[in-house]
């Protein structure tokens, strides 16, 4: 607790607003609302499927948001209530080094994204790339890999990674809903004693000539695989 605690503080002394894991109960029961540059207001209602098996203390139950689709909607309710516009649900979950979301991860996603009150959900923990894909008509990124990473050569697939944005627009009454959703492969280059590891945007490196090119292509077309394998409509790719 002393470390969570810390770690809270840390963020919040230079301006990273947390969320699933909680220094007080009252916080564990408002999720942090950020506000962007057009004034649109984006709550995070976050929860993991467990702690490393480290417990949680017996006086705080509530110091991480464990993994539970009615306590998320509980949340996301609550944080539409406070005034959020969007509500983004981000969980950590799946199997580690597998590209396919594991039963926990759909049939969460499946049960938030039927509640009007979740407009998008957005994952991570496997360390490689899942898929992105819809449930009940709500964009559900299920891993976008990772943004650093120093495994062995037999892990390629570590070093993959996207950066993705989902368009919001706002229709009648106010409310607002993903119009449209595209993504940017990555990778992930090593981290050497004298060269600092460094995320580096496919298409941008092979344009400018960077790196080994066909390094680069096989992680993109290895990252392509995998976010387009559930084949749902509307998702594009930068600049394609």
């Amino acid at each position: 607790m002393d470390g969570l605690e810390r770690t809270i503080a840390a963020h919040r002394a230079v301006g990273i607003a947390t969320a699933g894991t909680h220094a007080t109960e009252a916080e564990s029961h408002v999720p942090p609302i950020l506000t962007t540059d057009q004034g649109v207001r984006v709550a995070v209602v976050s929860s993991t499927y467990g702690t490393n098996g480290i417990p949680l203390p017996r006086e705080a139950p509530w110091a991480v948001s464990l993994l539970d689709a009615s306590d998320t909607l509980e949340r996301a309710a609550r944080a539409r209530g406070a005034g959020a516009d969007v509500v983004v649900v981000h969980m950590h979950a799946g199997d580690e080094y597998s590209c396919t979301p594991n039963r926990q991860q759909v049939k969460f996603a499946t049960a938030v994204t039927a509640s009007p009150d979740v407009d998008l959900v957005i994952g991570q923990h496997a360390h490689v790339v899942q898929p992105i894909t819809r449930l009940n008509g709500t964009w559900v990124a299920y891993g976008a890999g990772k943004l650093i990473a120093q495994s062995g050569p037999a892990q390629p697939w570590t070093y993959d990674g996207y950066l993705a944005t989902f368009t919001f627009t706002e229709g009648e009454g106010g409310t607002f809903s993903a119009t449209s959703a595209e993504f940017a492969p990555t990778m992930i280059t090593k981290h050497r004693r004298s060269t600092a590891a460094r995320v580096i945007v496919v298409a941008d490196a092979v344009e400018a000539g960077r790196l080994d090119a066909d390094e680069l292509r096989a992680s993109a077309a290895r990252t392509r695989e995998v976010v387009r394998s559930m084949d749902v409509p509307g998702l594009d790719e930068y600049g394609h």
